[in-house]
């Protein structure tokens, strides 16, 4: 699903700060696709997700002018990106797949 449906629909500096924050978004994910925390079950994956941001940074950070168009595509490759990640990171070390709970509190 993407996350820019209309680029016509927001200012050009609206747009501009989505692709800057998804840029920001990929960077921060680097770390879990290139050294998890949890045990990896699939290193082969892991490798995919690395290729995967490097892809996506590499096309959002060609150089050149974009049209609003271009820049609603790299907001939405780039949130795609993010979601693919984590989801191949997740799916692919052993990571709890449900947070634990938290503490009872005392009466």
């Amino acid at each position: 699903m993407p996350l820019v449906l209309e680029p016509k629909a927001l200012a050009r500096a609206a747009l501009e700060e989505l692709v800057k924050e998804m840029v920001e978004g990929l960077e921060e994910l680097r770390p879990m696709a290139t050294s998890p925390k949890a045990r990896v079950i699939d290193p082969t994956s892991l490798l995919t997700a690395r290729e995967l941001l490097d892809a996506a940074l590499a096309t959002i950070r060609r150089p050149g002018e974009r049209t609003d168009d271009e820049l609603a595509a790299d907001a939405n490759l780039g949130y795609a990106t993010q979601l693919a990640v984590l989801d191949l990171v997740k799916s692919h070390t052993d990571v709890p797949r449900v947070p634990r709970p938290r503490p009872k509190s005392p009466p």
